[in-house]
């Protein structure tokens, strides 16, 4: 027990040292999402995103990753830096064709040498309306 003791001591000793000699510049890791718009027609279309990082570094890049929920498509872009650790992109969601709206989940990544994070948010593209008893077919003419 004794030397497990010692082990744990020496390795956290090791981490203090390390985080130490690499100026003490680095800081955790936090991001903001903003996306608009947050809802879209059934035609999909561009979605802007916007991330604001603290703490990701000159040399860091931030990716978006965009998932349909429940399965599906996926899409990954990088953000552009736009200055002052603000990142932005855009990413376009496909129609939906089907009567059911459809939910993307829109999760950006960043890393640094002292953490990871991920920061998610949705949008939801509308489905196609379809007006009640519709079934997509011309009316039949009355006789």
């Amino acid at each position: 027990m004794l030397r497990r003791l010692s082990l744990a001591s020496f390795l956290a000793l090791l981490a203090l040292t390390t985080a130490c000699s690499s100026g003490g510049n680095e800081t955790i890791l936090s991001l903001d999402l903003a996306v608009a718009p947050g809802r879209l027609p059934f035609t999909g279309g561009p979605v802007t995103v916007t991330v604001t990082s603290h703490g990701l570094g000159n040399n860091s890049a931030l990716t978006l990753t965009a998932a349909a929920v429940g399965g599906g498509d996926t899409q990954t872009i990088p953000l552009t830096a736009a200055g002052q650790g603000v990142y932005t992109g855009t990413v376009t969601l496909p129609a939906n064709p089907s009567a059911s709206p459809q939910t993307w989940s829109l999760t950006a990544r960043g890393d640094n040498s002292f953490s990871q994070v991920n920061v998610s948010t949705t949008v939801r593209v509308d489905g196609l309306d379809v007006p009640p008893g519709g079934d997509d077919q011309p009316p039949t003419p009355d006789l």
